[in-house]
């Protein structure tokens, strides 16, 4: 249980120093705490159950994905590759000035010049169908920015396409 501990109180630390709005932001942490714990904000709904609602977020879609790829923007810029980018890993919280999407759920982060990446184990589940780019299917240390902008263009495909895929 150690390496589960050591995971969580990575992942939260590195969330925690992660700044930007389209971010899910930790509130307070007791990572010293046995067990460790964080805290978030409470979300209004999820990027998944908004679009099983209206697949359009009430014509708001091309917001949605912009807040998405910002957020995106502002992980990559830090060195972090998501890795597990779908709808249910992103919030919608409400500001002052309005509600945004904030990519959530950094469980299996990659963070560059780290051993961050040496705490996924082997057999572990990896990403989401849909959603898993193909090079990290089968060994998730493969991931790299462009695995987050596929994932990103799967839910993109889920506003705009054709199929259906939502179920």
């Amino acid at each position: 249980v150690p390496n589960i501990r050591s995971r969580f109180t990575r992942e939260a630390s590195v969330q925690a120093n992660l700044q930007h709005r389209n971010i899910m932001p930790v509130l307070y942490s007791q990572l010293n705490d046995n067990p460790p714990w964080f805290l978030m904000p409470v979300a209004d709904s999820t990027l998944d159950k908004d679009m099983r609602l209206d697949r359009s977020l009430g014509g708001n879609s091309i917001a949605g994905i912009m807040d998405i790829l910002a957020g995106l923007e502002y992980l990559h810029s830090m060195g972090i590759t998501h890795r597990d980018l779908k709808p249910q890993n992103v919030l919608k919280l409400n500001f002052g000035d309005g509600p945004a999407y904030v990519i959530s759920d950094f469980g299996l982060i990659s963070v560059r010049d780290t051993q961050l990446s040496v705490l996924t184990q082997t057999g572990m589940r990896m990403g989401s169908d849909f959603y898993t780019a193909p090079e990290i299917v089968a060994d998730l240390r493969r991931a790299s920015p462009m695995s987050d902008i596929y994932s990103a263009g799967c839910i993109l495909h889920d506003f705009f396409g054709q199929e259906e895929r939502i179920p």
